[in-house]
C-alpha cells in the first residue's frame, strides 16, 4: 500500500482552492433532518475551508461548482440554517448556474467528498473525470459490506459499488481509524484494486459551550448518542439499565438517549416506549440542540 504521511492538515493546506461537494448536507436539511455523525465531520471540513474553497452540488446528471462568493454563500447556510434554507439554496445555485457551466477554473483542484455521496453513481465519477478534478474520498467504515445484517438491505451492493469507484478513481483516501483504514486496504486487496494514497485522520471531540451551568438532571446519568438502529445496540443496553432499576431501585442512575429513531429498531422503541421498569429512568431526546 502506498501511503501518504501523516500530515493531512498541511497536505490540505498547501493545495490550490480546493472544492468541497456538500450534496449529502444540502439534502438533509432540505428534509429537516438533524446532523449525524457524517454530517458533523462534513460540516467541520466546510468550516475549516469555508474562506478559501468552492462548493460542489451533484443530482443524478446535474453537477456544478459554485463560484467563490456564491459558495461562501452556501457554506454559510449550511453551517448556521435558517427557517428558509430550501429558498435561500435554490436562489443561490439558480443564479450561479447562469456562468457556472463555462467555468473551468476548478481544473487540477482537489475535490473533498467527505459524506458517502456520489461516487457509487458513475455518470458523478464521470464528471470528476471531465472537469479534471483530483478527488479525495473520506470512508467512515466498511460496516455495510463486512456486516450487512446491521444495514438497510440495498446498502451492501452500494457499499461495494461506491467502494470500488473510489479505489479506482480517488486522488487520495482519508479514513475516520486506523481500523477503517486497515478495513479498506483488505478490501482493496480482496478486490484486486490498488489502494491509492491513504491516511487516517482519527476525529476529535468538538468543543461545545452551555448557557447553563446547571446540571440537566440531579440524578447521577449516562449519555447514549447515536442514531437509534440495530448496530448501535441500543438494546443490549436498555436490558443492562433494566437490571440496574431491579438491583438498586431509586438509586439507579439515568440513562439519557440523544438520537433520532431510525430503521429496523422496533423491539428498542418497544423498550422505550412500554416497559415500565425503565419508566422514569430512561429519558429519550430525538431532538436536542448541541447547547
Amino acid at each position: 500500500m502506498r501511503g501518504m504521511k501523516p500530515r493531512s492538515r498541511r497536505f490540505f493546506d498547501s493545495q490550490p482552492e480546493p472544492v468541497i461537494d456538500v450534496t449529502r448536507l444540502a439534502a438533509r436539511v432540505m428534509k429537516g433532518r438533524l446532523p449525524t455523525g457524517v454530517d458533523r465531520v462534513c460540516l467541520t471540513y466546510v468550516q475549516r475551508y469555508a474562506n478559501r474553497a468552492r462548493a460542489a452540488l451533484h443530482r443524478g446528471p446535474f453537477n456544478i461548482i459554485l463560484p467563490a462568493a456564491a459558495s461562501r454563500e452556501l457554506f454559510a447556510l449550511l453551517l448556521e440554517p435558517p427557517r428558509n434554507f430550501t429558498r435561500r439554496v435554490v436562489a443561490v445555485v439558480a443564479k450561479a448556474a447562469l456562468f457556472a457551466w463555462r467555468d473551468r477554473s476548478c481544473e487540477g483542484s482537489m475535490l473533498l467528498n467527505i459524506g458517502h455521496s456520489g461516487p457509487e453513481q458513475p455518470q458523478y465519477v464521470a464528471w470528476l473525470r471531465r472537469r479534471g478534478l483530483r478527488p479525495v474520498f473520506m470512508i467512515h467504515d466498511v460496516i455495510p459490506i463486512t456486516h450487512p445484517e446491521y444495514c438497510r438491505p440495498p446498502e451492501q451492493q452500494r457499499h461495494i459499488r461506491r467502494l470500488d469507484a473510489v479505489l479506482r478513481s480517488a486522488a487520495a483516501v482519508i479514513t475516520n481509524s486506523s481500523a477503517t483504514l486497515h478495513a479498506v486496504s483488505e478490501y482493496a486487496l480482496r478486490r484486486g484494486l490498488e489502494m491509492p494514497p491513504a491516511i487516517a485522520a482519527p476525529l476529535a471531540a468538538g468543543a461545545f459551550s452551555s448557557d447553563s451551568d446547571r446540571r440537566p438532571l440531579a440524578e447521577p446519568y449516562f449519555v447514549m448518542l447515536s442514531t437509534i438502529e440495530p448496530r448501535k445496540n441500543h438494546w443490549m443496553i436498555l436490558q443492562v439499565w433494566r437490571r440496574l432499576v431491579e438491583r438498586h431501585g431509586a438509586g439507579a442512575p439515568r440513562l439519557v438517549v440523544v438520537g433520532q429513531r431510525g430503521w429496523e429498531c422496533e423491539n428498542v422503541l418497544d423498550l422505550l416506549e412500554r416497559c415500565e421498569s425503565l419508566r422514569g429512568f430512561v429519558l429519550e431526546k430525538p431532538v436536542c440542540s448541541d447547547s
